[in-house]
């Protein structure tokens, strides 16, 4: 017979060897360390996710199985664990990633668990691993930085410019930092400004995607006139779009969302960019957003990375 507590340390935990560790110490409490487990194994042990109380989240799974695929996916210590009925309590999605990736993993694995256990996990905050990545690539306020990164990241997986809350590995947050850095600090020091008015996560990945147009003029105008103390008087959608600005922050409208913001900043930019008249000491037309602020200067997220 093998003691895990002793031996059994550095397994490869195929199909086989899964149901034989889960029969032999289904009631001993004991630690396998830097077992590396095939998708075979992930698989025998996903079948005790029995009655299980978490919510699995498919985006994570995948985001998982993309860094297993890549052979970014590191050995971190956080262990794979059962309690005494040989149900699984925490590693749900790493199994699936494994599943999916066809890729072999390596972990701690836990048995013997009281079963109260699985009350007790993931109470604490999630962690933010992007910020610390950017802050080691030595980003301008990584934490807006990564805001910015996983927003703009998502607009073009989904091919919109609306705003959606992505799961986004840390790796593809740190090369797609490094991809666009100068677009993204551009970004940041466009988006802190107005921050009172509009939050970066509203317009900073917006703000990004006007960069990379060559936009960028365009964008520190309307950044001034909204962070500045009077309205300006002048011609043209983002003087129009300043004052709405002015008006939603003094009277705390509640009618300009997220979406609402972004679409707005995009149709006042396209008329711009059109040279098309415009009254500027008027406020922004709402409709106007609506009708012209799906995409920026006609072009999609997707299209305007890699062709700018």
């Amino acid at each position: 017979m093998i003691d895990a507590r002793t031996d059994s340390n550095h397994l490869v935990v195929d199909r086989q060897m899964g149901e034989r560790l889960l029969q032999q110490y289904r009631e001993v409490c004991c630690t396998i360390h830097g077992a590396t487990i095939t998708p075979e194994g992930a698989d025998v042990f996903l079948a005790r996710n029995v009655d299980n109380f978490r919510t699995f989240k498919a985006p994570h799974a995948r985001m998982l199985a993309h860094e297993m695929v890549t052979g970014r996916f590191a050995f971190n210590g956080m262990p794979i664990t059962f309690d005494t009925r040989g149900v699984l309590v925490n590693g749900q999605h790493r199994l699936r990633a494994c599943e999916t990736a066809q890729a072999p993993f390596v972990t701690n694995i836990v048995f013997g668990l009281n079963p109260t256990t699985r009350r007790k996990t993931d109470i604490g905050q999630m962690k933010r691993g992007a910020d610390a990545v950017l802050r080691d690539l030595q980003a301008p306020h990584y934490t807006t930085a990564s805001t910015i990164c996983r927003d703009a990241i998502a607009c073009i997986r989904d091919q919109s410019f609306e705003r959606h809350v992505a799961h986004v590995s840390e790796s593809e947050i740190g090369q797609f930092y490094e991809s666009h850095r100068q677009a993204i600090d551009d970004s940041v020091s466009l988006s802190l400004p107005i921050r009172r008015i509009f939050k970066a996560s509203a317009v900073g990945a917006i703000f990004f995607f006007l960069v990379k147009l060559r936009r960028k003029g365009w964008t520190q105008d309307l950044v001034n006139m909204i962070a500045g103390d009077a309205p300006a008087k002048r011609a043209g959608a983002a003087s129009s779009l300043a004052r709405l600005a002015w008006k939603h922050n003094a009277l705390r409208y509640d009618d300009l969302d997220t979406r609402m913001v972004r679409r707005a900043i995009m149709a006042a930019n396209n008329i711009d960019w059109l040279r098309t008249k415009h009254d500027g000491t008027k406020l922004f037309d709402l409709a106007e957003a609506e009708r012209l602020g799906g995409t920026l200067c006609n072009r999609f997220p997707q299209n305007i990375v890699p062709r700018v």
